[in-house]
């Protein structure tokens, strides 16, 4: 299979991305791939900066969104889908990616500069060390079904506040807001029987 030549780099236009990509997963050429970075990268950075408004962010997205097409051109399919949707999906999937990982340093940043937590009451306690697990047991099966899972999901399966959000489509204040009362309640009635 031929190179690109010289007289397809100097052309203003061009027009088969697919043959480029095919060229970069089959030779490794790089001519291909500075064709398609210099055609792709300044559009995947507007249409970045358009929903990411930070342009250094923008340009990491953008970084990263070239870098795996020269990786995975392999797997670009002109049967399934033109080269324009296939690299604009791989810009979505990235930016998203780097939204999850940029909303999970801001939380857990925020987190640690909270108030330390007041020491641990009696149902904590109960809880977490497993002491007395008949009685808490009890009383978390008079708390409402939901209260109920959600406690389960925390202490028994040791899942985060995020990640039980996440498994119950709820969001996330709501989860937070349900656990402080499910534990209100379980001081509650485990003091009374003390």
């Amino acid at each position: 299979m031929p190179k690109i030549g010289s007289s397809i780099e100097k052309s203003p236009i061009i027009d088969d991305f697919a043959l480029l990509l095919k060229r970069i997963a089959s030779d490794r050429d790089k001519a291909a791939y500075r064709l398609v970075f210099q055609h792709y990268a300044p559009r995947i950075r507007a249409f970045l900066i358009g929903r990411m408004g930070q342009s250094a962010s923008a340009d990491d997205v953008v970084q990263d969104v070239m870098l795996t097409i020269w990786r995975k051109a392999d797997t670009f399919d002109p049967a399934k889908s033109a080269p324009s949707s296939w690299i604009f999906t791989i810009a979505r999937n990235r930016m998203i990616d780097h939204h999850r990982r940029a909303s999970s340093k801001t939380h857990y940043e925020s987190e640690a500069q909270m108030e330390l937590p007041q020491p641990m009451q009696q149902a904590d306690d109960l809880i977490i060390r497993g002491e007395d697990s008949q009685r808490v047991s009890k009383a978390v099966r008079t708390l409402p079904e939901g209260q109920a899972k959600i406690l389960e999901l925390s202490y028994r399966d040791g899942l985060t506040h995020q990640e039980i959000a996440a498994r119950l489509n709820e969001p996330l204040g709501t989860i937070k807001s349900r656990i402080r009362l499910a534990m209100q309640k379980l001081r509650l009635r485990l003091g009374e029987t003390t």
